[in-house]
């Protein structure tokens, strides 16, 4: 039962991943290149009226962006007793942590708010410009970042749940319910 579960969480933290990964691939390939064309004037122009930092907001912090990550806790906490999959799942998990430390530290409070949140409010063009460049190239690492992710928590779903069972003769073992 347990391994049914550790599979059914983990398939729902990758859906939950996988909306994230279109997301962004979509900010990156049709919304960024809109807002940074022409530094520093684009990004009043396209956050100015705020009506695109508000669509953003709707959906980065739309349940269902962030459910991936509840639901893979769930499944690593599930899983523990499964070593393999656990391996994955803590490599997984030691490349989440820099990604979304990242997210609250820099990205949202030196990027989102300033720039889209703020259109540039307040800062210099060549601060808008510098800032802007600078949220997008670092963009592209937390997005490989996130894909890397996104490949081992697959890895950890393709390795199939096993079982250490602590014998005389220590075998291992994998749950027939999977």
């Amino acid at each position: 039962m347990k391994a049914r579960l550790s599979n059914i969480l983990l398939m729902l933290s990758l859906v939950g991943f996988a909306v994230n990964i279109g997301g962004t691939f979509y900010q990156m390939t049709v919304i960024i290149p809109e807002w940074s064309n022409e530094l520093p004037l684009s990004v009043s122009r396209f956050f100015g009226d705020g009506r695109w930092a508000a669509a953003q907001f709707r959906f980065w912090m739309h349940p269902l962006t962030d459910s991936g990550v509840l639901f893979f806790l769930a499944g690593l906490i599930v899983s523990w007793r499964f070593p393999k999959r656990r391996d994955w799942m803590l490599l997984t998990l030691l490349i989440l942590v820099p990604v979304f430390l990242s997210t609250m530290l820099w990205f949202v409070p030196h990027g989102v708010f300033p720039l889209m949140r703020d259109a540039g409010a307040g800062m210099t063009d060549s601060e808008i410009t510098t800032r802007a460049e600078s949220w997008i190239f670092w963009d592209k690492i937390r997005f490989a970042g996130i894909l890397l992710a996104f490949g081992t928590a697959l890895q950890a779903l393709a390795t199939a749940p096993l079982r250490i069972e602590k014998s005389a003769e220590s075998k291992i073992t994998r749950e027939t319910n999977v």
